[in-house]
């Protein structure tokens, strides 16, 4: 079973052009045709992910984020997929946040502090689009974007990106199987 987790808009004020989700179509780009379509899109690089893939942390106001290492402009939206790996049920929050920062080429995402419904259990997250740029060319998220365990609170874990962790600067991750 696929479940979709709509995060709200991104608001940033970053002189990049946006990309948007879309079906990427196999139609030539505008360019010299170089560049990937959505039939065989490139896959973003990440690091910095937090918690990283296979981190155990306490199930209170988790920091969940990631940094696109010289992404092609900012991501506007994005849907969190979970797998059915994913036990931990439904964020506390209805209305998530995404916050965007630039680091030099590359930007950086921040989802607001979030609990999960279920612990202990299991956080899969993948995000499912093909974003688009203005000359068609397509990319994805490597996929999952976020794998971590999580416990209930009081039975330990809490390392980057735990109740409490200030997110940035944890165990860098690729992100990708």
């Amino acid at each position: 079973m696929t479940t979709c987790l709509t995060f709200a808009r991104i608001s940033a004020t970053l002189l990049l052009s946006a990309l948007a989700a879309g079906c990427g179509d196999d139609s030539e780009p505008a360019e010299s045709g170089e560049c990937p379509t959505g039939s065989a899109p490139t896959v973003l690089e990440l690091r910095d992910v937090t918690p990283a893939e296979g981190e155990t942390v306490v199930n209170e106001d988790i920091i969940q984020a990631f940094t696109v290492v010289s992404p092609p402009g900012v991501f506007e939206s994005m849907s969190f997929n979970v797998s059915a790996k994913h036990t931990a049920g439904n964020p506390d929050t209805p209305a998530l946040q995404i916050s965007v920062t630039q680091e030099g080429q590359d930007t950086r995402y921040q989802i607001n502090p979030i609990t999960w419904s279920n612990a202990p259990a299991h956080v899969q997250l993948s995000i499912g689009e093909t974003y688009l740029d203005q000359d068609r060319c397509a990319y994805v998220f490597p996929a999952p974007v976020f794998s971590y365990d999580i416990t209930a609170a009081g039975e330990g874990g809490g390392g980057a990106g735990g109740a409490g962790g200030a997110g940035d600067g944890g165990a860098g991750g690729s992100g990708g199987n």
